[in-house]
């Protein structure tokens, strides 16, 4: 995220200078690790000198000169190759028009009766179940993945039958497919607390947050917390209007937000393994630029 956010936009061209220096070229280091001054062109191997905070021209210009298509090129790569971001609303949307069409292509397979296999596992102290329809179609046996979510979603909640059973009532109905054990009687048709706990995991990705885990880390995930929280708030609960902050203080907090996650995000990116001292220095450079209060700690 960094990367986008520090460069400095073009006003000619799609992609911004250092957009296009990543995507071609990449730094020459020693066997210690250390910076040679020189980058090497993935394209064709030429090499070109460059300094930190000396701008990109002397790689761009390597670029444009010999590598006319490189609009073509960067544009035809992932979003992640060419280092652009899709906007959160843009994915959101995407993510969710990707799922609406895989639950309608599952669901116009299936039979009016499957098997489901259930398939469990622990990731720290969430419980998960998958769940995948076993079936017949033209002579083989498809099992495709219906549902991958937690189904323990309050404190009282327990591993019975029970809380199996209301996880499978509750996704089927998007494959316009009910649930039952064999009788007529027990048809899954009554709405019940816990359902309705697993219905609302599955249209949000809100959970409840363990004590233990309320140790907040950092004053950005409090703040991202809760703006996750503040968008599923109903306007009409007066008790929680009470607490709520006034819409200039959301203002001044999204500001401050927006001002963190570039921090957030460097601090991230320092953490990675394949970090170079290169990246580093640059990461670090950047945060500066647009945090010069940072230079008295830095």
């Amino acid at each position: 995220m960094s990367d986008v956010l520090l460069a400095p936009k073009s006003s000619n061209y799609k992609f911004t200078p250092k957009q296009m220096a990543a995507f071609y070229f990449k730094p020459l280091l020693t066997e210690d690790g250390e910076p040679t001054g020189l980058h090497a062109c993935k394209a064709c191997g030429k090499t070109r000198k460059h300094m930190p905070k000396t701008g990109y021209t002397n790689l761009v210009s390597h670029v444009r000169s010999d590598h006319p298509r490189f609009e073509a090129e960067m544009e035809a790569a992932s979003t992640a190759a060419t280092g652009t971001l899709l906007p959160w609303e843009i994915l959101g949307r995407d993510m969710e028009n990707v799922t609406k069409a895989v639950e309608k292509n599952i669901g116009a397979v299936l039979p009016d009766k499957f098997g489901a296999i259930l398939d469990e596992w622990m990731h720290g102290t969430e419980h998960y179940m998958a769940v995948y329809a076993c079936f017949e179609l033209n002579g083989v046996r498809p099992c495709p993945l219906l549902s991958l979510a937690p189904i323990i979603n309050g404190p009282d909640d327990s591993l019975n039958a029970e809380s199996h059973v209301a996880a499978l009532a509750a996704f089927l109905p998007f494959f316009e497919v009910s649930a039952a054990d064999g009788s007529a009687t027990n048809r899954l048709r009554k709405p019940s607390p816990e359902l309705g706990a697993v219905i609302l995991r599955l249209r949000t990705s809100l959970r409840p947050k363990l004590r233990n885990e309320t140790r907040w880390g950092s004053t950005y995930t409090m703040l991202a917390r809760y703006f996750e929280l503040r968008e599923f708030i109903s306007a009409d609960d007066e008790e929680l209007a009470e607490e709520m902050p006034s819409p200039a203080a959301n203002r001044r907090l999204k500001s401050l937000l927006t001002q963190l996650a570039d921090v957030e995000s460097v601090s991230k990116k320092l953490q990675t393994e394949d970090l170079t001292l290169l990246d580093a220095r640059d990461l670090l450079d950047g945060l500066m630029e647009i945090q010069p209060s940072f230079n008295n700690y830095l």
